[in-house]
């Protein structure tokens, strides 16, 4: 089967008015990406303007991450879109200082589906305006042994504003090691951070404001570990802190921490919280300041 590996980079370089795509590495087979370097382009009016797609038992990042450092992005379908199927092996990226701007549905999408695994760090990009969700992570299933598939990585100096979607919507399966902190998530049409996925999650020192429905919302089928920590969140039209634990959706625990927040002046519940059915949930909300919000 194929082995080839791969080196390279593609930087400094101009894409404009390419309707089938502009940058899209696959790699299959038992192939790789070892060492890659996407620097300094400026993609327009081109359709998924940076693309990656793992599959079988290829692996991309396996020497060092790849890098998708300063670039420039405006229109397109889905801004950056890293994908990782199939195998158990581990793709690494890191998405540092690039600007996505008007992509026609997600700014930064990233999938792991079967047993894949999937580390993105990402620190100082700008999303602003996509038609649909800022930063969408979702999985794909097709896995008898789902607690294989993992998304990790530490997303820090974020800012998402103007989603035509949910700020941050997260339906993969989270950590261990996901961490998403110092961020600003503003004027989401739909919820600031949603997430409906399984696993583990650190939210701390972010700004949620502006949202057209609640703030934080966590819900959805399968265990729970997470920590939403020393974030502001404000100004949301809905609730600013919804947790929902719902016994129609199979009896999942969840464990859910939020402390040292500044919840105030939503438009409904400062937290909201509703616990049904068979499951159980343990929640902290602890030295948590919640101000003029329009019910609790």
């Amino acid at each position: 089967r194929n082995q080839a590996v791969f080196e390279g980079s593609v930087d400094s370089s101009i894409f404009d008015g390419n309707p089938a795509g502009g940058l899209f590495v696959e790699v299959a087979d038992n192939a790789a990406v070892t060492d890659m370097s996407v620097d300094g382009n400026s993609f327009t009016n081109t359709t998924d303007p940076i693309r990656f797609l793992r599959t079988a038992d290829g692996v991309i990042g396996s020497g060092t991450p790849v890098a998708i450092l300063n670039n420039t992005i405006d229109g397109g379908t889905n801004g950056i879109s890293l994908a990782a199927r199939n195998s158990n092996n581990l793709d690494r990226y890191t998405v540092n200082d690039n600007t996505i701007t008007n992509t026609t549905n997600v700014g930064i999408l990233l999938e792991h589906g079967f047993d894949a695994r999937l580390d993105v760090d990402m620190d100082n990009n700008s999303v602003t305006g996509s038609g649909s969700h800022g930063i969408q992570a979702f999985q794909t299933a097709g896995t008898i042994t789902p607690e294989l598939r993992r998304l990790s990585g530490l997303w820090q100096n974020l800012t998402v504003a103007e989603s035509g979607g949910n700020g941050i919507d997260l339906s993969a399966r989270l950590g261990p090691g996901l961490t998403i902190t110092n961020s600003d998530i503003i004027n989401s049409a739909g919820i600031g951070m949603n997430v409906t996925g399984p696993g583990t999650l650190d939210a701390t020192f972010n700004l949620i404001e502006g949202s057209g429905s609640h703030g934080i919302a966590v819900t959805g089928v399968g265990f729970k570990n997470m920590s939403f920590d020393n974030n502001t969140i404000r100004l949301n039209d809905g609730d600013g802190f919804r947790l929902i634990n719902n016994g129609n959706e199979g009896g999942f625990g969840f464990t859910i921490k939020a402390n040292n927040n500044v919840i105030e002046l939503n438009t409904k519940r400062g937290i909201n919280i509703l616990n049904q059915g068979d499951d159980d949930t343990t929640f902290t909300a602890n030295g948590n300041l919640i101000n003029g919000n329009g019910n609790e």
